[in-house]
């Protein structure tokens, strides 16, 4: 605990005062020197008197993940620290493409964030798949058994032999998720950290959500927004599980034959693969659903690989991505909630 004062302080009798000291220029060496032993008496008894180790404050036990494009703008970001990291007392982890629109280069968001880690932006995402796997011999198999059928999106943002990258952007997803487990491992954060909440930089908080009052020991994601599988824009998990709800893509291209039904099934997305995937892992059983009080916003600088917002909020001042989604999670917050 560091402390200044302007003034002495005397005890009442007068036979024991203390020197005054003023931290107005000093005019001798013997002076500072006097003056720096009062300072660190008094910050050493602050910290004995209040039973605090100065080399083990305690801290934060929260960590809160942005992952994906740099979206949604000031209005978003107010809404996520007012609702969900301030309210929790949450350090921000950014996962980014490093392609930072420079609209964004000197946002609240940067500055706030204790760790910000870069994915390199790919041409073809395949080339990222090969940086995953340390080799290349995943595209045969896969490229063989993948379907040409439009509405099978689980590749989605990859091209390979292809003459155009797969519509959608689940592949990308996959590959941020493998990316940010070998941060969480880099930077040892499983210990650091009690509860890890993965979300998106573009998500609105239209109330508080405080996932503290969550029982510990299960994985919580919020309703709606499933499309046959469960939805993967928001989650939350206790340090214990978070390397496995991460652990998606691997698999795929370590065992191509196991998945070969999702590669060449006629309609396939991230959700479904990313419910089977938690299947496997023995994680379903820990799901749990809470209501949802988030939606996708954008500005309209921002820019999607998927579906660019349209959808105007005049009193929000952001434009809404998905109209259902917004719905969803206006009926998720109380009147006296919503902030």
């Amino acid at each position: 605990m560091l402390v200044s004062t302007s003034r002495a302080m005397r005890s009442k009798s007068s036979n024991n005062r203390i020197p005054r000291f003023s931290l107005a220029p000093l005019k001798n060496l013997r002076s500072l020197v006097a003056v720096l032993i009062v300072l660190n008496f008094l910050n050493n008894a602050a910290d004995e008197i209040l039973n605090v180790n100065p080399m083990q404050r305690p801290n934060k036990r929260n960590l809160v993940i942005m992952m994906g494009g740099i979206r949604g703008g000031e209005v978003t970001w107010d809404s996520a620290f007012r609702n969900l990291v301030d309210l929790t007392d949450a350090d921000i982890a950014l996962l980014i493409q490093d392609n930072v629109p420079d609209v964004y280069r000197y946002s609240s968001l940067l500055s706030r964030a204790k760790y910000v880690w870069y994915v390199p932006t790919f041409d073809d995402w395949a080339d990222a798949f090969d940086l995953i796997h340390n080799s290349s011999a995943w595209r045969e198999p896969v490229f063989r058994m993948m379907t040409t059928s439009k509405n099978n999106i689980l590749m989605g943002g990859i091209r390979g032999p292809l003459p155009a990258p797969i519509r959608g952007s689940a592949a990308i997803i996959f590959v941020f998720r493998w990316y940010l487990s070998q941060r969480i491992l880099e930077h040892g954060l499983v210990s650091k950290y009690e509860r890890f909440v993965v979300t998106r930089p573009d998500q609105f908080y239209l109330c508080p959500l405080d996932f503290r009052l969550l029982e510990k020991g299960f994985i919580y994601v919020p309703e709606g927004e499933d499309y046959g599988g469960i939805c993967d824009r928001h989650v939350i998990c206790d340090s214990e599980h978070i390397l496995k709800v991460l652990d998606i893509l691997p698999p795929l291209l370590s065992q191509p034959e196991k998945y070969q039904s999702w590669l060449s099934r006629s309609a396939c997305n991230s959700e479904l693969f990313l419910k089977h995937r938690w299947e496997e892992e023995g994680l379903l059983p820990l799901v749990h659903r809470f209501k949802r009080n988030m939606f996708i916003a954008s500005t309209p600088f921002d820019y999607s690989a998927w579906l660019n917002s349209s959808i105007s909020v005049p009193d929000l001042g952001i434009l809404v991505k998905y109209r259902s989604e917004y719905r969803t999670a206006q009926g998720g917050c109380t009147i006296e909630q919503k902030q």
